[in-house]
């Protein structure tokens, strides 16, 4: 059998001997560099008396040999010398670049920077806290924070609550408990200038309910209308459970000022109770097909043993059989697991929806105070730099400023107000813009005076107007004249009340109203114009490479009988009526009706300062105020073919006649965008007015839409409507 040898650990490292011989190969190296820079002849002599003597062929072999060694050696060294030098140099150079970038002022500039800095964490942090703790609001510890990581992690703590609770309570916030937001993040929301979801700029005000800080195009992507989600927020059971189970914003996106009945909803919070919504959704699926299985299973072996095989009955047979389940709930509702979560979570969130609006008009009133602040300076104290230029203006001989003069824009710009008293040599350059100022306040403040002159002549003629219509020979005259808000645009009328000089009394009146007169008799002829192409652009077939003919005189065959029918029906278009305000539905009648209806209700129209103060206000371009949209048309004709009416003679007396016979009968918009609008209604002209509103409203979205063509039902019994 071998013995075993001992083992000894394996050496990864360098031999002792190896560097032993490398030291003395340097030293020799070094030596014989030394003797070659000396120049002494005797080196070689006394290097072979210390060797011995030799035979003269030896010493020369020997010799040669030990020439070739020490110059191998000497390169070697000089290699590594070269080295270490390039390495200190690099070493150097790195060190002069990380003190300064080559400037000179940069350099400096960094240094005091790193000395204030240094001298502000030189700082304890009991001394910190210290002064942190008589912050006048949350705005401060929040600026503070971002001076350094050590600030930022010393005044997040959740040790320094008690801080940022008593800076809130000095400005006048109320807390959040709910939700788990500690107080730093209480204070970036409400005073913070950041996007919480891309990190952009987000002056606005924030929305409380959702607790989110967002910029403009967050808000237009990640903001949603939780009463407007469409099929691809699951099915309609679903969306009625979403809008109670996900926390909702009453701040508008375009105006987040102010409180909306309307609800609004995060997009990705949204989407995440959805996911959560379908998983329970389709348990309870699944529980109800599972009872039913076992119910039918159940019914089946029943009827197995009572009547047979052969008289066992297939559920889906068209006749009444036993297998009728009742589950307790209708398909449109959703399941026990989707109720109970709901109610868990509106539990939840109400809590939550309470204290943000509670600090939702705590920032309203602080965005009041500073807005006032803003608008009305001239209430708190006044800068020094602002009376002093003040000063200087009303001693300028060359100027005629009043004291009444500085209102306005002086007020506020920043010109003024922000800095220190100006100097003799800083007024001579600042004159000219301080005087700028002033002459754009002092414009400003002569239009306003303009504007509400005019404003009052415009009043002073609503009795000659009112007089003039009464002065109309026939009812049919009174009933088509101008609104006093397209009265006013008339050149005629407008030499009375835009002029600077214009006076309003009986005298002006009387030189213009024969040319009153005149306007009013071409407005009636444009207002039937316009009605006639408004039918027939809807009602003709007309190829869409032509147009209407714009010669009044190819349009007289269309008489007043004409504008009788159901299908000449106009729909008001002024803003109080399309709105869903009470009492006062969008008029949907022939053109004399709708006159009468707009004369009786928007009699106080009010002209826009748009169409006041246009460049290119005429009565020739008169903007009438009624409409016939295509889809209302079209709903028109649907509704005489339900009611089996010509709709070459049908009026809107006809139809009215048909629902007085059928006091069962409704009419539904099946397919309405919205499911309010798909309500049955005894009053047809509500559907018509309904559609009118829809296309309104898609025709002004961000993205300009059509709806789909009006699919009408009409339920004419008990019956039918079940």
């Amino acid at each position: 059998m071998p013995s075993l040898r001992e083992a000894k650990a394996v050496s990864y490292g360098v031999p002792d001997q190896f560097l032993e011989l490398e030291r003395d190969f340097k030293r020799q190296a070094k030596a014989a560099k030394t003797k070659e820079k000396s120049g002494a002849s005797g080196g070689q002599s006394g290097a072979q008396k210390a060797n011995g003597s030799s035979s003269p062929a030896e010493r020369d072999e020997g010799s040669a040999i030990d020439e070739d060694e020490v110059d191998q050696l000497a390169s070697d060294c000089d290699l590594d010398e070269e080295l270490l030098k390039l390495a200190e140099d690099g070493a150097r150079k790195k060190r002069r670049t990380g003190r300064g970038s080559g400037n000179g002022k940069t350099g400096d500039r960094a240094r005091k920077r790193e000395a204030r800095k240094d001298r502000l964490s030189a700082l304890p942090d009991e001394i910190l806290l210290q002064i942190v703790g008589h912050a006048s609001s949350p705005a401060s510890l929040l600026s503070l924070s971002f001076v350094s990581c050590r600030f930022h992690k010393m005044l997040t703590s959740t040790e320094r609550d008690d801080v940022w609770e008593e800076a809130r309570a000095r400005a006048g916030l109320p807390g959040m408990s709910e939700g788990g937001f500690t107080e730093s993040q209480l204070a970036e929301l409400v005073y913070g200038m950041t996007c919480f979801t891309c990190g952009k700029n987000a002056s606005r005000i924030p929305d409380v309910f959702l607790r989110k800080r967002l910029c403009k195009s967050c808000r237009d992507t990640q903001i949603v209308r939780l009463d407007a989600l469409d099929d691809s927020f699951g099915p309609k059971r679903l969306r009625r459970a979403l809008r109670d189970c996900t926390l909702r914003s009453r701040q508008s996106p375009s105006q987040p000022k102010k409180l909306s009945k309307t609800h609004y909803g995060f997009l990705p919070h949204v989407q995440q109770e959805l996911g959560r919504l379908l998983v329970l959704d389709q348990k309870d699926v699944n529980d109800q097909e599972a009872e039913y299985a076992a119910a039918f299973a159940k019914q089946h072996q029943l009827a197995l043993q009572g009547r047979g095989i052969a008289l066992a009955r297939n559920p889906t047979d068209s006749s009444r059989s036993a297998y009728v389940f009742d589950f307790g709930r209708r398909e449109d509702e959703f399941g026990p697991r989707v109720k109970a979560y709901v109610a868990k979570r509106r539990e939840k969130l109400a809590p939550l929806e309470k204290e943000s609006e509670a600090l939702f008009e705590a920032i309203i009133r602080l965005e009041k105070e500073k807005e006032q602040h803003r608008n009305d300076p001239e209430n708190g104290q006044p800068s020094a730099r602002r009376q002093d230029l003040e000063r200087r203006v009303l001693a300028d001989p060359e100027t005629d400023f009043q004291k009444s003069d500085f209102v306005e824009s002086w007020l506020t710009e920043k010109l003024v107000n922000v800095g220190s008293v100006v100097t003799d040599e800083e007024w001579s350059e600042l004159k000219p813009r301080i005087l700028k100022v002033l002459y754009s306040a002092r414009k400003k403040l002569q239009a306003l005076e303009l504007k509400s002159q005019q404003a009052a002549r415009r009043d002073a003629l609503k009795p000659y107007y009112e007089q003039l219509r009464q002065d109309q020979l026939s009812p049919a005259a009174r009933t088509f004249f101008p609104l006093f808000a397209d009265f006013l645009l008339f050149d005629s009328t407008r030499s009375l009340w835009e002029p600077t000089d214009a006076l309003v009394n009986d005298e002006s009146y009387n030189a213009a109203r024969d040319a009153m007169e005149d306007e009013i008799n071409e407005w009636r002829v444009d207002v039937r114009f316009y009605a006639l192409q408004q039918i027939l652009g809807c009602t003709l077939d007309i190829p869409q490479d032509e147009e209407l003919s714009s010669d009044q005189d190819a349009y007289d065959a269309y008489d007043d009988g004409f504008f009788d029918l159901l299908t000449s029906a106009l729909v008001c278009s002024i803003k109080p009526c399309v709105c869903s305000a009470e009492n006062r539905a969008t008029f949907f009648g022939s053109l004399p009706d709708l006159l009468d209806h707009q004369h009786e209700v928007h009699h106080d129209l009010k002209s826009s300062m748009t169409e006041l103060y246009s460049k290119k206000a005429s009565s020739s371009h008169a903007e009438f105020r009624f409409s016939l949209p295509l889809e209302v048309a079209n709903a028109v004709v649907a509704l005489c073919e339900l009611c089996e009416l010509d709709e070459e003679t049908a009026t809107p007396g006809d139809v009215d006649e048909f629902f007085e016979d059928d006091e069962t009968a409704r009419l539904q918009w099946h397919n309405a965008p919205r499911e309010t609008h798909k309500k049955k209604e005894r009053d047809w002209r509500v559907i018509m007015c309904r559609i009118k509103r829809d296309v309104d409203e898609a025709a002004s979205a961000k993205s300009p839409h059509l709806i789909p063509p009006p699919g009408l039902r009409l339920f004419t019994s008990k019956a039918d409507s079940e």
